[in-house]
């Protein structure tokens, strides 16, 4: 197993980047390209405060340690071959003993996912729906809720000459009217 990892690379551009150095790597490697496995995950690298992704490259190569002796070849590939991709990379290489490696493969499924083995869901039914946007009034029931409530309370509102609401139509008949203002007589 060897893993590429990409640090500080636009994810999005990852897949690109594996698809084109994936047959040269294992060439180099003299291996079956079901050997490399690249990954990038979501990464941002900075140097004084300032944000180095995609300016910077950081490549971590992790093998076993029977393919040391090939380093420098892959080593000059990934520089010249990252050069469209970021501006500055740097590539380091940490080796492990095979004897430390495990891995589960499940004989059922195939080793990786590609273009051939792909579960395509298509959904045409969202394709052809054009979305109707609503131009009436949204608070249409709002406002009808709130007519029918100052309806009834201009039905109940009682009035005095001196009540502060001045509502000439109602009619106050004691010292403190039903909009809670007291008033002298």
């Amino acid at each position: 197993m060897i893993n590429v990892t990409l640090i500080g690379q636009d994810i999005y551009l990852a897949s690109e980047i594996e698809k084109g150095m994936l047959s040269q790597l294992a060439k180099l490697y003299e291996v079956d390209e079901d050997e490399i496995i690249v990954s990038a995950h979501e990464s941002f690298l900075y140097h004084g405060g300032v944000e180095q992704t995609s300016y910077h490259l950081l490549v971590r190569v992790e093998a076993e340690h029977k393919y040391c002796s090939l380093e420098k070849n892959v080593a000059k590939f990934l520089l010249k071959y990252l050069e469209n991709y970021s501006v500055h990379v740097r590539v380091y290489f940490l080796y492990f003993e095979s004897n430390h490696l495990y891995e589960r493969i499940n004989e059922d499924y195939p080793l990786y996912l590609n273009e051939s083995n792909l579960v395509n869901v298509e959904d045409s039914s969202f394709e052809d729906e054009e979305e109707d946007i609503y131009t009436g009034n949204i608070f249409e029931e709002f406002d009808r809720q709130v007519k029918a409530q100052e309806a009834k309370l201009d039905k109940n509102h009682e009035h005095h000459e001196e009540c502060e609401c001045h509502d000439e139509e109602c009619e106050c008949h004691d010292e403190e009217c039903s909009c809670h203002h007291h008033h002298d007589s």
